[in-house]
């Protein structure tokens, strides 16, 4: 008879709803809008713990193909193909339980489910979010990855950036290592990493950064001889690092036009930065 009654408690309660539960339903195509939403707000209530890492693979299938849908919220969603809606389903299920993660102590299932993502998208959104709730034995996993020449360029700057933020170990000389070889745009995200305020703060102004920008400002010119912006941000990125200001000023006449300025400011900001290389190179230089 007690066995009979823990039946029918069990029974009375119904399945107990879970990741793997609730997760065929939300991300199943052939489900219906309302089906999808209830599971995703029953995942919802559950700690990431269990979430987070039976949700990986579905957040490491990434963007689906084809035109991209821009997301508004799960309503505006309601009019996005079916692929989108599980998308963005999966991507808001994944971001509000990394939020629950407390920001000390939290990495450790990040890093764990980092050294477990199996693709780049994946490896991409936790090094974002390790950034934000950094865990310091992550360290040697992240740095392996801003070393492996088999990781694309993505993962490699997205690990450059956790480690510029958080890493013990100083891993300037490797970023400019990286910065001196490759494509333009791969020397360009090599430099981003370099230039960023955040590694000034912590390593302090390196001349050969300052260098780097400006061998890059002429190669930008030299690619698109024709295209006045040619230069125009690395300019102000340069400028910024270096602690000068190369932007003229912008409310000179001979500058503006309607409805804002016109080609000469942007074309006179790159020109007014190699102006002052061209004055202040040999003692920048200077060992």
């Amino acid at each position: 008879m007690k066995f009979l009654a823990l039946l029918l408690v069990v029974f009375s309660v119904g399945a107990v709803e879970s990741p793997e539960t609730l997760l065929p339903v939300m991300t199943d195509a052939r489900e219906s809008w309302q089906k999808r939403g209830e599971a995703e707000d029953a995942l919802a209530k559950l700690p990431p713990e269990a979430v987070l890492p039976a949700l990986l693979p579905h957040m490491a299938k990434g963007m689906p193909s084809g035109g991209i849908w821009n997301s508004a919220g799960r309503e505006h969603d309601r009019g996005a193909p079916v692929e989108w809606q599980v998308f963005y389903a999966v991507g808001r299920s994944w971001s509000a339980q990394v939020n629950k993660l407390p920001h000390e102590g939290g990495g450790r299932l990040l890093h764990e489910l980092l050294r477990k993502a199996p693709t780049a998208y994946a490896k991409d959104i936790l090094l974002g979010d390790l950034a934000l709730r950094w865990e310091p034995q992550a360290e040697p996993t992240v740095a392996a990855m801003l070393k492996n020449p088999k990781e694309g360029l993505p993962v490699r700057a997205a690990a450059g950036l956790v480690l510029i933020l958080h890493g013990r170990e100083n891993y300037h000389a490797l970023l400019l290592e990286y910065a001196g070889q490759g494509e333009h745009s791969e020397r360009l995200r090599w430099f981003d990493l370099l230039s960023d305020p955040r590694h000034k703060q912590r390593k302090g102004v390196d001349s050969r950064v300052i260098a780097m920008g400006f061998d890059l400002i002429e190669a930008e010119r030299r690619a698109n001889p024709n295209y006045v912006h040619g230069g125009y941000f690395l300019a102000l990125k340069v400028g910024h690092y270096a602690g000068q200001q190369f932007k003229p000023d912008q409310q000179d006449p001979r500058y503006q036009k309607q409805g804002g300025l016109n080609d000469a400011f942007f074309a006179d900001t790159v020109e007014n930065a190699l102006k002052w290389w061209e004055l202040n190179k040999a003692e920048t230089l200077k060992p």
